[in-house]
């Protein structure tokens, strides 16, 4: 994956938006960014928010471990969240 490993982006500097309006929640260990930080900072270069805690304005929730049973998990099930793991997130909103 290309942008895995593209330089940090400016906070001005969108690349597109296909994430405006979307809150997302990421929990979980990570296999495919390096860490929470880069991943944060590939939803915010597409226009989403993130957030450490599920809720109703919540857009979805990744999470590689969908079976999980952590009180994050269980949120978005009960509130309907998409759960995404990170290979989802990708092939959904950052390919073409």
């Amino acid at each position: 994956y290309k942008y895995l490993h593209c330089e940090k982006p400016q906070e001005e500097e969108k690349l597109d938006n296909n994430l405006a309006n979307k809150v997302i929640v990421i929990t979980g260990k990570l296999s495919l960014f390096k860490n929470r930080e880069e991943l944060t900072q590939v939803i915010k270069a597409h226009g989403g928010k993130v957030s450490s805690s599920v809720s109703k304005s919540t857009s979805y929730l990744i999470n590689n471990d969908n079976n999980s049973q952590t009180a994050k998990n269980l949120a978005a099930q009960k509130l309907g969240v998409p759960i995404l793991t990170e290979e989802d997130f990708v092939k959904n909103f950052l390919t073409k």
